[in-house]
């Protein structure tokens, strides 16, 4: 297999050529911010049931090569400051949805063609699977799946027939390596809540509670005792100003008490303008509320300045962003 690129203006064209078949995808570049695009797909490969062959000869011919300078580049860099995870992509199912057929054509095919659609999800599934064990012997203490879990996409029939069996796979194949497992879960996940409770997951990762998720960190501490939870800080509420910002921070924290099990991370695009004030209003307040372990009960009163004068930063409290 191999992949033909063009470019005509912000629109990218590519071709997949095979000697079963070929497909073709459409992409557009949209500014996401002024100094950052983000690629949008507007055409997927497949178009018909037809194409599931080529898709099938794709994902077979996939070659996964280990790749240790990698990860020891990546560990030196960090000088023990943090770990190296190595990220396994999408699971089976998200795969074919995201990469491949897009919302409209999955939705058809798992209804009317479901033989051919399981039988391309099983090429997936290998594919996936092989790519795990290889990341199992890795050098990595975790892996990470960057699944976009949310139940507004993925109903809890589809999540137990499709998922949960990959989860369980994948987790004693990392286990048995000492390795853990996580798991970006950034959606509405009240309606999957029991069932993400039942598998082998290790930390739910970008976990996103009220108002943009639809639960809280006291419910989803409460629903998954098991596993470690990686808060994605709701973006929008930076938006609300300082104030909120920090509120809301200390509502987390209390949330959080004493902190076992629990990480504050934000892995969303913040408004540039607002970036460093916010980010600088959510680490001051982790400084001086959120030192483990945290015996935070809600002050009736406190100050949105600067606290880093009266709680000086200790080791082992991070504000983790993408932007870093």
């Amino acid at each position: 297999m191999k992949v033909e690129e063009s470019t005509e203006g912000r629109t990218i064209y590519r071709k997949y050529i095979t000697p079963v078949g070929d497909l073709t995808s459409v992409h557009r570049l949209t500014p996401l911010r002024p100094d950052l695009d983000t690629i949008w797909t507007v055409e997927y490969p497949v178009k018909d049931v037809s194409d599931y062959p080529v898709a099938e000869f794709i994902v077979n011919d996939q070659e996964f090569v280990p790749r240790d300078d990698v990860y020891l580049e990546q560990d030196r860099r960090l000088k023990g400051q943090g770990i190296v995870t190595v990220d396994t992509g999408l699971t089976p199912l998200q795969k074919m949805l995201t990469d491949f057929l897009g919302y409209r054509r999955f939705g058809i095919d798992q209804h009317r063609h479901p033989r051919e659609f399981d039988h391309l999800y099983d090429a997936f599934w290998e594919s996936c699977v092989t790519m795990h064990r290889i990341a199992a012997n890795s050098k990595a203490e975790a892996c990470h799946c960057s699944d976009t879990m949310n139940a507004r996409i993925i109903s809890p029939a589809l999540f137990e027939k499709y998922f949960m069996p990959f989860y369980e796979v994948v987790t004693k194949i990392l286990h048995a390596h000492d390795k853990m497992y996580l798991v970006h879960m950034d959606g509405a996940l009240s309606a999957l809540r029991n069932l993400i409770a039942e598998t082998g997951i290790d930390v739910i990762e970008a976990f996103t509670p009220r108002p943009l998720g639809d639960l809280s960190l006291d419910e989803a501490l409460s629903a998954w005792k098991d596993k470690t939870i990686w808060v994605n800080f709701p973006e929008n509420i930076f938006l609300l100003g300082i104030e909120e910002t920090v509120r809301y921070t200390i509502d987390l924290l209390r949330q959080a008490a004493p902190g076992d099990n629990f990480l504050l991370g934000i892995t969303e695009d913040i408004e540039p303008n607002i970036m460093e004030e916010s980010l600088t209003a959510v680490t001051e307040t982790i400084n001086k509320y959120g030192i483990y372990p945290i015996g935070l009960q809600h002050p009736k009163n406190h100050s949105t300045k600067s606290h880093l004068s009266e709680a000086p930063a200790r080791k082992g409290n991070y504000v983790h962003s993408k932007e870093d």
